[in-house]
């Protein structure tokens, strides 16, 4: 018996228990228990809600005041393109690769034995006219006109094949102050004497000759002899033509070397 009014005693303190727990959980609202930690951490919050507002509206401020600022700055700026005359500046040029240079052609005449070449005008200046020339230093020659080494005194080259329409030109040839008179010329030829003759003529292809030399037979195309003729005098600086002349078909004479005299 003592048992169960203890068991019930526990029951009954229990129950108030809960009951008393229950009431203090679930007061009414209008009338809230709020400890100092609460009422704290409130105030707390809201002073870093408003110090968090008041800073979101200063940033918002700023902003605006730089929207409005730039706003003004591009309004002036197209007002001033209007009235105010664009300065036209000039674009850097474009580098552009340089382009590989063609080869230059050189127009080189086609001359036909029959034919006589186109003159040159002389240079003041030039070779000694007085010393011997070698033939085979011709500027220009006809196409049929050949060089072949030579057997006279000194070796060298000598210029062969010369038959009637043949030339050579040479420039710059110094005749001096003092007329020459002479013209001198080592040739070698197997053909009858006068079978062809060879003209000098200065500065012009069709120039009156100022010399003429006939071959004469000499034995051989590489046996040597100097012959000479006359020359009308004349001086100063010349481009000398030798022209070659025959009333024959075949080659006439060979010619080492020739010069000038007094």
């Amino acid at each position: 018996m003592s048992d169960r009014k203890e068991n019930e005693r526990q029951r009954q303190e229990r129950a108030d228990l809960v009951n008393a727990f229950t009431r203090t959980a679930w007061q009414s609202s209008s009338q809230p228990r709020v400890g100092p930690r609460v009422l704290a951490g409130g105030a707390a919050l809201v002073l870093v809600a408003g110090a968090t507002f008041g800073l979101g509206a200063v940033v918002s401020n700023r902003h605006k005041q730089a929207a409005s600022e730039r706003a003004r700055q591009l309004a002036l700026a197209a007002q001033n393109r209007r009235t105010t005359p664009s300065l036209q500046v000039p674009a850097s040029p474009t580098a552009s690769p340089t382009p590989t240079p063609l080869p230059t052609r050189r127009h080189v005449r086609s001359v036909r034995p029959a034919r006589s070449p186109r003159s040159v005008s002389s240079a003041r200046g030039g070779r000694d006219a007085y010393r011997a020339l070698q033939a085979e230093s011709f500027a220009r020659r006809s196409k049929h006109l050949s060089t072949e080494n030579s057997n006279d005194t000194g070796g060298g080259r000598n210029i062969a094949s010369a038959a009637n329409g043949d030339w050579a030109y040479y420039t710059r040839i110094d005749f001096g102050s003092t007329a020459a008179t002479r013209f001198y010329a080592r040739v070698a030829s197997d053909k009858d004497q006068g079978y062809g003759r060879v003209e000098v003529r200065l500065d012009r292809p069709g120039s009156t000759p100022i010399a003429t030399l006939y071959n004469i037979n000499t034995g051989g195309w590489q046996n040597w002899s100097t012959v000479s003729v006359g020359a009308n005098g004349l001086t100063g600086v010349h481009n000398v033509y030798l022209t070659f002349k025959s009333d024959q078909l075949w080659d006439f004479i060979n010619i080492n070397w020739f010069r000038f005299g007094h």
